[in-house]
């Protein structure tokens, strides 16, 4: 073979083999991006399910769930029973289809392992078995010795397992300082809430803490965040423990939440606010239409649920909250 003819032979097989490195890289690179899709899709439907369990929309999870639940997405069973329908299942105020689906999640995290911590195992279910009092300490502090549990989701739930631990042994101080230590979750107000209302069972149960605090606390966040179950079940518990309740009513809002935490009345509140602008118990009940007598009851119960001594000291804080009120009321940049 001449040398011409050699190096035309070599160009052209170094062509070939150009184009045949350039399909293989074209279909590697198709099948790559294929894959990539599909991931993407998987993980948006995953934090779709996610964001409707922790709204408690069960038909959103559902929906999401139908799809991922096709061949190829048993890499996120763990993650939808853990953090999506044990979540939906509490705000339900379902506990049995809540410790059923932190059973599917832990059976699918074991049949498939995953890097992906966040399935319960470390933090909700901790909590849930130690309310319903099967946890052990030892167990407790296994679960907890795994280096993922100090993520901050699962880290909230576990301290407040460890407070219900401490409660049921006795150990009713170093239960408080545990629970209050749980502000790690003030990150994610749902699961704050929801932690309180269930850490409160234990704690009304075992006699620790302030369930009637923590549940009055979870009841308005879950009120207003239109999760009724939740709610009502706060509301049931704080009644089994003898609490008095007030109906709802028209005006509540405006109850500043130190206040309403406090339990102090839409009614109440307005009899504070006026005894602020310095009004007399007689000028208070024309202004509300009601009794001297009723205006004085009102004053006795302000002094009870504010913990304030006299009406000296009342009136100083209805002082503040008018200035409070009226300084929220002031437009921006303007002028007293």
């Amino acid at each position: 073979m001449s040398s011409k003819r050699a190096k035309s032979w070599n160009a052209a097989a170094s062509r070939s083999r150009h184009a045949w490195t350039s399909r293989s890289a074209s279909r590697i690179g198709a099948v790559i991006a294929r894959y990539q899709s599909e991931v993407d899709i998987g993980l948006q439907l995953v934090l779709r399910a996610v964001l409707a369990g922790h709204r408690g929309d069960r038909t959103t999870l559902t929906e999401a769930w139908s799809v991922l639940s096709e061949p190829g997405g048993e890499q996120h069973t763990a993650r939808l029973h853990g953090l999506a329908a044990t979540f939906c299942s509490l705000l339900e105020e379902d506990r049995p289809r809540a410790r059923a689906d932190l059973a599917a999640a832990l059976e699918a995290e074991r049949a498939t392992p995953t890097t992906y911590h966040l399935t319960g195992r470390l933090g909700l279910s901790l909590l849930l078995r130690a309310v319903d009092g099967d946890l052990t300490r030892a167990e407790y502090d296994t679960a907890v010795a795994d280096p993922a549990a100090g993520l901050r989701w699962d880290h909230h739930f576990a301290l407040l397992a460890s407070a219900v631990l401490a409660g049921a042994a006795g150990e009713h101080d170093v239960a408080v300082q545990v629970a209050e230590s749980a502000e790690v979750g003030l990150l994610y107000p749902m699961a704050r809430h929801l932690g309180l209302r269930l850490v409160s069972e234990a704690a009304a149960r075992d006699g620790w803490g302030d369930p009637e605090a923590w549940l009055r606390a979870a009841e308005h966040h879950f009120h207003d965040a239109g999760v009724p179950a939740v709610a009502g079940a706060c509301r049931a518990q704080l009644r089994l423990m003898g609490v008095r309740l007030t109906q709802r009513r028209s005006g509540v809002d405006e109850v500043p939440d130190e206040l309403r935490l406090a339990g102090v009345t839409v009614r109440e509140y307005e009899v504070l606010r006026l005894l602020g602008a310095r009004l007399a118990n007689n000028e208070i009940a024309a202004q509300l239409h009601l009794s001297r007598r009723t205006v004085e009851k009102h004053m006795s119960s302000l002094l009870t649920k504010t913990g304030l001594t006299n009406r000296l000291a009342l009136g100083k804080l209805a002082t503040e909250h008018t200035d409070q009120c009226r300084a929220r009321e002031r437009p921006s940049g303007g002028t007293p």
